[in-house]
Formats: structure tokens, sequence, C-alpha cells
């Protein structure tokens, strides 16, 4: 980025390391694309990595819903959870919040996601394989439940400090 004479602000490149990773495509990806917003500038602040990152989900809109539309709403429900940082799916008030059923069926709707690749379990619970993926499911599905975050902020501000609602 310097050497095409860019200046880049140093919170830029930790905002793209905190949303992209632990991917490098995803990190590459990001990076991308707000290079080719900050080109304009010539320089590379949050601002602009928050517009590549509106960008590449814009760009993968098409798959995204696709992969959205081949999940059943309780699948959908439970990936919206997800998005928001829940880590207690089965509690009573994340299965209220999001309209999920029982304990066991939540831990059976996760069954496709983790085989599709589009979570991953980790030790505190789940999360999504793809950043841009999980900033589609903020951005796209979570009003029609009336929730409105700003994907880029939630996934950059750290999940895991969130509490459960």
């Amino acid at each position: 980025m310097k050497a095409a004479g860019l200046s880049v602000d140093p919170d830029a490149t930790r905002l793209i390391l905190a949303v992209a990773e632990p991917r490098t495509r995803d990190v590459v990806q990001l990076a991308r694309a707000s290079f080719e917003i900050a080109s304009a500038s010539g320089h590379m602040g949050p601002g602009e990595v928050a517009d590549g990152f509106r960008r590449v989900i814009d760009e993968e809109t098409p798959r995204s819903q696709a992969e959205w539309g081949r999940l059943t709403a309780l699948q959908q429900n439970v990936l919206r959870a997800i998005a928001v940082g829940e880590r207690r799916l089965t509690g009573r008030e994340t299965r209220r919040t999001y309209a999920l059923a029982s304990s066991s069926s939540v831990l059976a709707a996760l069954e496709g996601p983790l085989r599709k690749d589009l979570i991953v379990a980790t030790d505190d619970g789940y999360r999504f394989d793809s950043p841009f993926m999980r900033g589609w499911v903020v951005s796209h599905t979570l009003p029609d439940v009336g929730i409105v975050e700003d994907p880029l902020a939630l996934i950059a501000g750290g999940d895991a400090t969130r509490e459960s609602r």
C-alpha cells in the first residue's frame, strides 16, 4: 500500500485484522477492497475499511442469500443469535428473543450450518467461519426480527465481551 503512495492509519490495519482474522484469505480480501476505496483519496483509515467491509458483503450477497435460503427457519434464527455474539444459545432468554424452540432442537439446528462450514465450534460457543457472511446476516436479516446493529462495529467490537441478551 505504501508502494502505491497510500498513507495508512495504523487503526485501519488493526481494524482489518480485528474483523477478518484468523483466515488470511479474509484479511487479504478486506485489505484489497479497502485499498481500492482508499486509492481515490490516498489515505486509508477506519472509514475506508468500513466501506471496504460493506463492499465485500455486497459482492458476496448472491452467495450469502443462496446459503441463507437453503437453511430452515430455525437454523436461520440460530445464525442470527450467533451473529450478534450470543454464547448461551440454549438459554431461555436467547431462545425467546430468537424464537428458538427447545434446547434439543437448537442443538439439532446447529448441525446443518456446521456441516456447510457456515459456522465453526469454538471453546466458548460458535462463530461464523466468514466475517462477511456474519456481516451479511447482521445487516440483511437481523432487521427482520427487529434488531439493528452495525455489522462492522459488532464484529470489531469483540463479541466475546458482549453480554448475553
